[in-house]
């Protein structure tokens, strides 16, 4: 299974907001196709089992917990992944660049909804 971890601003969102946004990326992630490979055998594509991977509910919300504490807890996440799904907003987030950084250093899959699915270069 192909585990694909969800990258987008938190904090200028708030949580609430946040739990909402990553929620409907994770529907969509999980049903989308855009995680094909083509078998050769059959002649056509075949979707891979993916899971989108939402840090929201793997490392959820502490009142307290630091912003560094989220990102060093979110980045063993992301390294236990296969892949990266940068939400549109990622840009307007330092933890998300952060995040690309290190997809990028650990040779993750990197796709953006903005490129189409294409991997960022």
């Amino acid at each position: 299974m192909k585990r694909i971890y969800l990258s987008g601003a938190v904090t200028s969102l708030g949580i609430e907001k946040a739990l909402k946004v990553f929620s409907a990326y994770e529907d969509k992630v999980n049903k989308y196709a855009m995680f094909s490979d083509f078998d050769s055998t059959t002649l056509k594509y075949k979707k891979d089992d993916v899971k989108a991977v939402n840090p929201l509910k793997e490392v959820p919300y502490k009142k307290g917990r630091s912003w560094l504490g989220y990102k060093i807890r979110d980045l063993k996440v992301l390294k236990s992944c296969d892949g990266i799904f940068m939400l549109p907003n990622y840009k307007e987030s330092l933890g998300a660049k952060i995040e690309l950084f290190f997809a990028k250093l650990w040779c993750k899959d990197i796709y953006n909804e903005e490129l189409e699915y294409e991997r960022i270069k």
